[in-house]
């Protein structure tokens, strides 16, 4: 497998990841305008996992991994939102 492959497949946690960071870069500075555009970020590392799914060359029994990946993502797009807006619960 080559570089490029290993690391378009494995980069989907580390844009989350990035995404959370610029969460929290922005906070103190939020506006409920950002919110819509910080959510459509989102669809970035959910693109990667589909990426990652179809060219991971390995036991497909991996793949159940990428639940609590996905459900993690999901938290933090909601966490990374109220900080980005402004607007806590």
């Amino acid at each position: 497998m080559s570089l490029t492959r290993r690391l378009v497949v494995s980069a989907h946690g580390a844009v989350g990841v990035l995404l959370f960071i610029v969460a929290f870069a922005v906070a103190g500075h939020g506006r409920p305008e950002y919110g819509v555009f910080y959510l459509c970020l989102f669809v970035v590392p959910f693109v990667l996992i589909g990426i990652a799914l179809a060219l991971f060359r390995g036991n497909t029994k991996v793949h159940v991994l990428q639940f609590p990946n996905i459900v993690s993502l999901l938290y933090t797009a909601f966490v990374g939102n109220m900080v980005v807006t402004g607007s806590f619960l």
